[in-house]
């Protein structure tokens, strides 16, 4: 990678980090490149696994484009919660790959955050297998999908049939779950 075009991913890291994200426009307007050199930063930054993604706000013509260090950075300090899976692998690499990018002293400052939370990780289950289960939820979060599922009720020892809406992940005793609005069909 040349010099350059690695200072203009550095920018492009550092400004897309804010919590609003930014337009394409407004990425070109920052790096003082065209529409179609930001579309290259891009992709080669997702070609190298960053977490970027691009958001379509309500009433706004444009999608927004973000780049997400501190939820990154929360979810290595749980990446015990994904011990066996492609994800746990992916999280790792991406750590490795995110460190040879930020300016000195990020990671520093992002682990003072992570001490505010605490992962116990000695009862972590395996995942190993439950990657595509993981990956269907995660995409229903972030696209406010419903799904049918079926459930087996270990209380009356019946099989349930459950529309949910998957709302959050979160952790306890080492297990991984998730809050969902559900409704019985």
């Amino acid at each position: 990678m040349r010099g350059k075009t690695l200072i203009k991913m550095l920018k492009a890291i550092d400004f897309l980090s804010k919590p609003e994200g930014a337009t394409i426009n407004e990425m070109a307007a920052h790096l003082a490149v065209d529409r179609r050199s930001v579309y290259r930063i891009i992709s080669v930054m997702e070609d190298i696994g960053f977490p970027i993604w691009a958001d379509k706000i309500p009433l706004e013509k444009e999608k927004r484009w973000k780049f997400e260090i501190l939820s990154l950075y929360l979810l290595k300090g749980g990446v015990g919660l994904f011990k066996g899976t492609e994800i746990e692998k992916n999280i790792k690499s991406a750590f490795g790959k995110l460190s040879l990018f930020l300016p000195e002293g990020t990671l520093d400052n992002l682990s003072k955050i992570k001490a505010l939370f605490i992962a116990p990780a000695k009862f972590a289950k395996d995942y190993s297998g439950k990657e595509d289960i993981i990956d269907n939820l995660t995409t229903a979060m972030l696209n406010n999908e419903t799904y049918k599922i079926e459930y087996h009720s270990f209380y009356d020892d019946k099989i349930k049939y459950f529309k949910i809406d998957p709302l959050h992940f979160f952790e306890n005793d080492g297990g991984l779950y998730i809050l969902v609005n559900t409704t019985t069909f």
